[in-house]
């Protein structure tokens, strides 16, 4: 666990140092409207997945593909 633990923390020091970059670059409010941007995809993913796991307003992905899709959406909130 402790191999997993130092990878977590480079990861995090990493995202730091990128995030440095693109605020020095991008005003605030640029940054915060990307942001919503992929929150309102995380959100549409979410609803999608809903819709796959109901099954009451069918859609044409499965349930792993949606899944899938919203930790993908998540990450890039988070980045």
């Amino acid at each position: 666990m402790p191999l997993l633990h130092g990878k977590a923390e480079r990861l995090a020091e990493r995202r730091t140092e990128v995030s440095k970059k693109v605020s020095d670059i991008l005003p605030q409010t640029e940054i915060l409207a990307q942001l919503a941007e992929e929150a309102s995809e995380l959100a549409q993913a979410a609803l999608k997945l809903r819709r796959a796991l109901d099954g009451t307003n069918p859609t044409p992905k499965d349930i792993e593909e949606c899944r899938y899709n919203i930790l993908e959406e998540f990450a890039d909130v988070l980045n």
